[in-house]
């Protein structure tokens, strides 16, 4: 046998250097093709994620604002309940005028009911009262039973000072017992 030998001239060696830089060429634009294809898929993946997102925010802000609409109905509705909830006997009269004292921080030193008259076929009841406070607290005081009791009349009121701002204040309310035949007392 006869040993072969190839020799390799200078154009086959460029040709051959040719063609394996064509091929880590066409290699390394594939990996690049791969990569930014693959990052733009990424990127349409968190535009959809992101579209998802904003309409669920969007929702949640609607369902806020009409749950934030019902609680201001609600409040609204408990409010009006509360004012017009008009005492029916003494005792819840009593706790009443005793929890705007407490609220408006008065001292109560009396609260004496008298008999009941009738007066133009209502029943009126005389309730002497004595409270202890400023004298700002006590006028917003008369003013918010003013507001808020409006079967409550002041007949009389008597202020004494004790102290520089400190009065000791004698009132006279005349209570107009609601009775059953009253508008909103059913």
């Amino acid at each position: 046998m006869k040993a072969s030998s190839i020799t390799l001239s200078p154009a086959r060696i460029h040709l051959i250097g040719a063609s394996v830089a064509a091929v880590l060429i066409g290699a390394s634009a594939y990996a690049v093709y791969s990569s930014w294809e693959s990052h733009q898929l990424g990127i349409e993946t968190s535009k959809h994620d992101l579209t998802q997102v904003a309409e669920q925010l969007s929702m949640t802000q609607r369902e806020r604002g009409r749950l934030v609409d019902q609680i201001a109905q609600l409040e609204s509705v408990v409010n009006t309940i509360n004012q017009n909830a008009q005492p029916s006997s003494i005792n819840e009269l009593a706790a009443q005028v005793v929890a705007l004292t407490e609220q408006y921080e008065l001292q109560l030193d009396r609260f004496e009911p008298a008999s009941a008259q009738l007066v133009d076929q209502v029943q009126v009841l005389p309730i002497q009262l004595r409270v202890i406070a400023p004298y700002g607290s006590v006028t917003s005081w008369l003013d918010e039973i003013h507001a808020s009791m409006p079967d409550i009349h002041v007949v009389a009121v008597s202020l004494i000072s004790q102290e520089a701002d400190i009065v000791s204040t004698d009132i006279r309310f005349n209570w107009y017992i609601p009775t059953d035949d009253t508008p909103g007392q059913k």
